[in-house]
């Protein structure tokens, strides 16, 4: 399925930003967070899926980088400490 990031203003009651995020394999995403340090940069995780976006006016910029040659993993959860993300997979 695909899934829709939406970051939202509460206070005025309206969605500020949105992106589909596309999904051709039909991968689980397990969570989804903002970085505690710089809250324009979010982090969504999944099943293979480990992607960074930047919150820009009116959309959501990916973020582009590299793992090297790791092969996608069920990527289950993520915790940011400081600036860095710790990131839990099936294989521990």
């Amino acid at each position: 399925p695909d899934y829709q990031l939406t970051n939202w203003q509460w206070q005025k009651g309206r969605a500020l930003q949105k992106q589909k995020i596309s999904n051709p394999t039909s991968a689980k995403i397990y969570q989804c967070s903002y970085c505690p340090t710089d809250p324009a940069c979010v982090c969504l995780t999944g099943d293979g899926i480990l992607h960074f976006m930047r919150i820009e006016i009116s959309e959501f910029r990916v973020i582009r980088y590299s793992l090297g040659n790791r092969e996608p993993q069920n990527y289950l959860c993520h915790a940011w400490v400081d600036v860095r993300l710790l990131i839990g997979t099936e294989k521990g």
